[in-house]
């Protein structure tokens, strides 16, 4: 055989074309491999929330605080009744919101019930009317007139 007399085996020869043969498939491979960059931008979105009470039931009165708080006295609340404050909450922001009540402080308003009428998800652009409602509990008997003092937060977050 040729590939004898020349002192190269026939493994040696099949292992050289084979090689060859690989190195040609990654040549044409890469040749007709695309490459594809993709460069984007990622920005998130921000809450904002439009908060005005629009009545009140009951006897209490709502002040806007120069600090944005709003203040709210019930001055001669029947024991046993319910004051209900009336307000419109609106979702300018980009970001879908949830409110609820919260950190109701620790004082004698503990015998208060507060609650608030739905507290649902609101989507950008959504617009809702809602009520907060306390409940004035019923005086014992040989209780004198009781007044209570107490904050609460009305706390939105991002869904």
């Amino acid at each position: 055989m040729i590939l004898s007399r020349r002192g190269i085996s026939v493994f040696n020869f099949i292992l050289a074309v084979l090689i060859l043969l690989i190195g040609t498939i990654g040549v044409c491979y890469a040749s007709w491999n695309k490459e594809l960059n993709i460069t984007s931008c990622v920005s998130t979105g921000y809450l904002s929330i439009d908060l005005s009470f629009l009545e009140s039931q009951g006897g209490a009165d709502v002040q806007k605080m120069q600090d944005g708080s709003y203040f709210v006295s019930v001055e001669n609340a029947v024991a046993g009744s319910e004051v209900s404050l009336l307000f419109n909450v609106e979702n300018t922001g980009t970001v879908p919101v949830t409110y609820e009540i919260d950190s109701f402080s620790e004082s004698l308003a503990n015998e208060l019930i507060l609650s608030l009428g739905s507290g649902a998800n609101l989507l950008p652009g959504d617009f809702r009317q809602d009520t907060i409602r306390l409940y004035i509990p019923e005086l014992e008997d040989g209780e004198s007139t009781k007044e209570y003092s107490f904050s609460f937060e009305l706390n939105f977050s991002q869904c």
